[in-house]
């Protein structure tokens, strides 16, 4: 058996080489395509660099002795082994030496390193080397092999040798022979893999603590806890008037009523205090009032004693985002305060994001903020005690929990010592149930004395009240009295009534036309609402009813951007966010289309952006009766982009108030018929807060896009065209004169920054337009060029498109760079819900106009774009399908990708079109229940679209990638010998190629066999 022991060492020195190669190859491709790839596709360096650890720790130098006459070949291969596994170790050693940073992949780690250590010739040349260094390799083993004993092997296994050495046209039916034996062989060889891969995991796991610093694991996990408006309800609520809610903290306050006493509670309780009241009583505003006290904090330190002291909050707001009213807006918001309290709670919270390998695509999910949430709450020790202050419960968004389930949520994590929570709702049962037994305090039967003061305060500020007490004090003294009885605790209500009576001063009305302006006055909140809408004045309703449904408009707006965010977290940061409406925002709204159209693209002087504030202050309270207001935001706290007032409700109850439908029908009712849309208001007043924001100076050297000069702009731009949008649908029209002006004035802000400045990127000919400035751009291979009307395409803006076409032509469709067909098909770059854009409309359009679905630009066509990106909506994804193909798109053009088989482990495919579609849709297809409308139209649409496909000579055929070569695969799911790379079917059908093909396999094959019989 001596040739056996030298052939396994040559068997095993071939794989050693062969796995280098392999290495190299994928380096060389990385370097090639020049960009960055999924974080999860390392996944596949990592295990050829396992498979290739092991051969160069296992391949043993023989002793000369045991392998007699073979002693000469022994020394030639072991020269080969030792040039091989340097290559390889030079490899590790390069991976090994790559320092992670911040989110850095595995993979980008890899093409770090190849660019930096490794140049393209290098990797020709060692690429090469390698390859002479195989074929040396084969060539010894065959000699080996027909000198010495070759009758040592079975029989099988030398068949298929001598069919490769005298190259017999039966070694087909040979390598069938030996399939079964294989197959075993190789599930066997499988498992091994897999144990060492989990081995070298487990080895590199331990490792990565020292490459990433777990300060840049922090700064990224509280990053993506971070979201857009977090504060703004907090920053929403008024501060607590003067001298009002002092009484809560004090000292033995509660000494003489049966309610406890809250700072008692603080110093030296658990569990849960409620704070209860009606709708107004002013509760989010005492629980401002007691976050932002000193006296707070101190009562909690007493509890905390030795330990650290964590305070965290949260504001339910039912009218505002998703964020702001879910299960998953508090996980967020409580564990980011927890991380920037307290830093080292990171591993303790979130320790799957400081092992090898976390994912952060998806981060945070639901699951994960909820187990991270539970170790807050369970796994703290006594050196952390936590206490949470949670405003309206009852405003929390019930759709998947209910209040109950929420109450329990807070019941639970107060069970430990470390915790307590001090919460505040409306008296409803379900916390009444949950609540029981715990401190409690019912709000709006303790405000008498506050109201008292904030009446006196707000009336006797005014010098009419101060003469009409000098005639009658005790009547003065009455009015006051009247108006606390009458409030029943609800500050929101005097608030309302004082702003009434105050207008009454103004015109000099007595104290008897005081008393009968609040005698008219409803005591029910909802029915004083409804009052003061009513007594808008008639030539103000129609403006009014504009404004109350311009910021609904926009506030709907962003709450759709929170949902597709939550829905999809790789949503682009830039390209996708909401913009509140400002004051000069909602002025903008009134003005006239040509006043915008004929606007100078320049900033707003100050002094004329502050008389406008003013104006559309003064409007709020006459034409919307006080119930929308001007609230500024706190610095870095939601702040407005062009520095302006925010448009905002005057109290939650308002916005629930108008949301009733009787309401808002009303209100809806003075515009009827008049051609308003709030859509289009909105598009203008974008359009016209472009062209008059002041760009910020280029900075120099800036890394990243957010520093970039046009990014705020950017923000404007994306609410603009989602208006857009929205505007075609509800109009039926285009609005093609503001979207043209806001593609002047974006033009215009692009060419002053080129003009100014510094960096080579603003002056190279990738920027050809400002639609070129998004970010993703300037990692593109072959510049896209695009333009406006791409843009607009990719917005689904289909009737602009169609408007431009019959304006400017069919030749405005040929453009430089990417096809507009393309953009219609895959709205790159697709974060999320970009592919909710896609539009069969602009498709045939573009299509009857002369574009072709098989043009190919960046190696894919837009048929095979269209293929790789169905939408959430399946008939319309259909829909697109069936057009190209009537279209003339090759029926059997196929998609590549990636697709998981286990944990750590992918495979590369290859799919037609047929098999695409046969295989995305055949669960759907063999469905026998009863099915819906929607459901039933996308059948029959896939069946017509299949049956196209077959017409026009589709194949349905899948391959996959075995060995670095792709091969069809059978209907059962194995691979066939006999399939072949689509790519390259014409060179496969040349006699050369195929038997190369052939000893390939039987190269493959020897390897096994040696390595056996070694």
């Amino acid at each position: 058996m001596e040739s056996l022991a030298a052939l396994g060492l040559a068997a095993n020195i071939l794989q050693v080489v062969d796995f280098t190669a392999n290495l190299l190859s994928t380096g060389k491709e990385i370097y090639q395509r020049g960009s960055t790839v999924q974080n999860s596709e390392l996944e596949v360096v990592v295990k050829d660099l396992t498979s290739l650890n092991d051969p160069l720790k296992s391949w043993a130098r023989p002793n000369p002795d045991a392998l007699g006459p073979l002693a000469r070949e022994s020394q030639g291969l072991e020269d080969l082994a030792l040039e091989s596994e340097k290559i390889a170790q030079e490899l590790i050693s390069m991976l090994s030496a790559v320092r992670l940073n911040g989110e850095a992949s595995k993979y980008r780690s890899f093409l770090q390193a190849v660019l930096t250590a490794w140049n393209r010739t290098k990797i020709d040349e060692t690429t090469k080397r390698l390859e002479t260094i195989r074929a040396e390799l084969q060539f010894r083993i065959l000699v080996c092999m027909k000198e010495e004993n070759i009758q040592a092997l079975d029989d099988a296994t030398r068949k298929v040798i001598e069919s490769v050495l005298n190259s017999k046209a039966d070694l087909a039916a040979s390598l069938e022979v030996h399939t079964n034996e294989l197959l075993r062989q190789q599930k066997i060889s499988e498992a091994s893999a897999s144990k060492r891969h989990e081995q070298l995991l487990d080895m590199v796991s331990g490792m990565r603590i020292a490459d990433i610093s777990p300060q840049d694991v922090l700064r990224e996990i509280r990053a993506k806890l971070n979201y857009e408006k977090k504060d703004d309800r907090f920053d929403d609520i008024a501060e607590a008037h003067r001298n009002t809610f002092d009484w809560i903290l004090q000292e033995d306050s509660f000494k003489h009523t049966s309610w406890p006493d809250l700072g008692k509670w603080l110093q030296k309780d658990t569990g849960i205090y409620w704070i209860s009241g009606k709708a107004g009583s002013g509760k989010s505003t005492l629980m401002k009032f007691l976050q932002e006290d000193m006296r707070l904090k101190e009562a909690l330190k007493l509890w905390a004693g030795d330990s650290t002291l964590l305070v965290v909050s949260f504001y339910f707001w039912n009218a505002g985002t998703d964020l702001q009213k879910s299960q998953e807006g508090l996980f967020r918001s409580l564990l980011f305060q927890a991380l920037e309290q307290e830093p080292s709670l990171g591993p303790v919270l979130f320790p799957e994001q400081y092992e090898f390998g976390a994912k952060w695509t998806n981060f945070p999910t639901f699951h994960g903020l909820r187990r991270g949430f539970e170790r807050l709450t369970n796994r703290l020790d006594g050196s952390f005690k936590v206490a949470m202050l949670i405003d309206g419960l009852d405003e929390f968004d019930a759709t998947h929990v209910t209040i109950a389930e929420l109450a329990e949520i807070f019941m639970a994590a107060t069970q430990s010592p470390h915790w307590k929570t001090l919460v505040s709702s409306r008296p409803l049962p379900a916390f009444e149930a949950a609540f029981a037994g715990q401190p409690k305090l019912r709000l709006h039967e303790l405000t008498h004395k506050d109201i008292t003061a904030y009446v006196d305060d707000k009336l006797s500020g005014h010098p009419r009240i101060t003469e009409l007490a000098i005639d009658d004090s005790a009547g003065t003294k009455a009015l006051i009295a009247e108006i606390v009885n009458s409030a029943s605790g609800v500050f929101l209500w005097v608030k309302l009534v004082v702003r009434t009576l105050l207008e009454g001063l103004q015109n000099y009305d007595n104290l008897d036309d005081l008393h009968r302006r609040l005698m008219v006055l409803p005591r029910d909140l909802e029915k004083l609402f409804r009052h003061m809408l009513r007594n808008i004045p008639t030539e103000y309703k129609a403006q009014s009813s504009r404004m109350f449904q311009i910021l609904r408009c926009n506030d709907l707006h962003s709450t759709i951007y929170e949902l597709s965010r939550s829905s999809h977290s790789g949503l682009s940061p830039i390209l996708h966010q909401s913009t509140s409406l400002t004051a000069l925002g909602l002025f903008f709204t009134e003005l006239e289309i040509d006043a915008v159209l004929q606007a100078d693209i320049a900033p707003l002087a100050t002094a004329d952006r502050r008389r406008r504030q003013t104006e559309v202050e003064g409007r709020l309270r006459s034409r919307c009766a006080g119930l929308l207001e001007l609230r500024s935001r706190k610095e870095g706290r939601g702040r407005t982009l062009d520095g302006d007032f925010e448009v905002v409700y005057l109290h939650k109850t308002v916005a629930e108030f108008l949301e009733r439908d009787d309401v808002w029908s009303e209100i809806e009712g003075f515009t009827k018929g008049k051609g308003f849309d709030p859509h289009v208001s909105l598009l203008q007043s974008l359009v016209m807060r472009i062209k008059c924001i002041e760009v910020d100076p280029p900075r120099p050297h800036y890394e990243h896009f957010s520093e970039q000069p046009l990014h705020d702009l950017w923000r404007l731009v994306s609410t603009a065209m989602d208006f857009a949008r929205f505007a075609e649908t509800s109009t039926g029209t285009a609005a093609r004169k503001l979207l043209d002006e806001l593609d002047k004035a974006m033009s215009s802000h692009f060419r002053l920054v080129q003009s100014t400045s510094a960096e080579p990127i603003w002056r190279s000919d990738r920027l050809t337009s400002w639609c070129d400035t998004y970010e993703e751009d300037y990692n593109r291979p072959v510049p896209w060029h695009d333009n406006f009307l791409a843009f607009t395409v990719r917005h689904g803006l289909t009737l602009y498109v169609q408007s431009k076409i019959r304006q400017l032509g069919k030749g405005c469709i040929q453009k430089e760079g990417r096809p507009l067909l393309d953009y219609a098909c895959r709205p790159e770059p697709s974060y999320g819900g970009w592919s909710e854009t896609i539009r069969p409309d602009i498709v045939a359009t573009l299509l009857q106009n002369g574009a072709d679905p098989n043009q190919k630009f960046n190696c894919f066509s837009p048929w095979q774009n269209a293929l790789y990106t169905p939408t959430r909506d399946p008939v319309r994804w259909v829909t697109v399908l069936k057009l190209l193909v009537l279209h003339g798109a090759d029926p059997n053009a196929f998609i590549q990708g990636r697709e998981k088989l286990s944990k750590r482990s992918y495979r590369k495919y290859r799919k037609s079109s047929l098999w695409l579609l046969r295989d995305h849709f055949d669960s759907l297809l063999k469905e026998d229940e009863k099915l819906d409308a929607p459901v039933e139209e996308l059948k029959m649409e896939v069946i017509g679209l299949i049956r196209l496909l077959e017409e026009r000579g589709a194949k349905s055929e899948e391959w996959h990638e075995i060995n670095g070569v792709f091969k069809k695969v059978s209907p059962s799911g194995q691979s066939t010998s006999g399939g072949s790379d689509p790519a390259s079917t014409q060179a496969m059908k040349s006699s050369s190629t195929v038997k190369i093909d052939i000893i390939k396999r039987a190269r493959r094959l020897l390897r096994r066999v040696f390595k056996r019989s070694a």
